[in-house]
């Protein structure tokens, strides 16, 4: 079993040896007559262009389209796109439909309804306003509260026992009896 195992081992180690000498010899085929296929006229004119193709393309930098999350071309706001955006809110379009139709997100269309005042904002409350209106005025007929009374100890505070005592409680705070001998 070992034996066979070996020699397939060898068997295949041998057919990756052949396969890579055939993917040599033809990428040196490719490489050969590449240039002939992008229609250049010699080996040294393709390397001339490929060199000057890469340094245009280094010296601009990494190009939007490379990018994982292309950046999205910012949309100039117009008169024209705050016309449209006012005659559709007038129309009572939803934000979503006005941002379609202008051609522009729906956070633009948003901003654009605030700055033409067409959007309700929320009122802003100081801490003095938010409690007037939902304190009451005191009933006039309603005594006043008595102030609570502290309460105290119905016990004296336990003491520590002494230091000397044992843990059986049984022994006294009297020094030890001396053995006897």
């Amino acid at each position: 079993m070992l034996k066979e195992l070996i020699q397939s081992l060898n068997q295949a180690k041998a057919e990756v040896k052949a396969m890579e000498a055939k993917v040599e010899r033809e990428l040196k085929e490719a490489l050969a007559t590449i240039h002939s296929q992008h229609g250049f006229d010699s080996v040294d004119s393709f390397i001339q262009a490929v060199k000057k193709a890469s340094r245009d393309v280094e010296a601009k930098g990494r190009k939007a389209a490379d990018r994982a999350f292309p950046r999205a071309k910012r949309t100039q706001i117009t008169a024209a796109i705050r016309a449209t955006v006012k005659n559709l809110v007038a129309a009572g379009k939803s934000g979503a439909e006005i941002a379609e139709a202008a051609g522009i997100s729906s956070a633009s269309v948003q901003n654009i309804k605030k700055a033409l005042g067409l959007v309700r904002t929320a009122e802003k409350k100081g801490p003095g306003k938010a409690r007037a209106k939902k304190k009451a005025a005191p009933a006039a007929a309603k005594r006043k509260a008595a102030p609570k009374r502290r309460r105290t100890r119905s016990a004296p505070k336990k003491t520590a026992a002494p230091a000397a005592a044992s843990a059986h409680g049984s022994a006294s705070a009297e020094a030890p009896a001396a053995p006897p001998a």
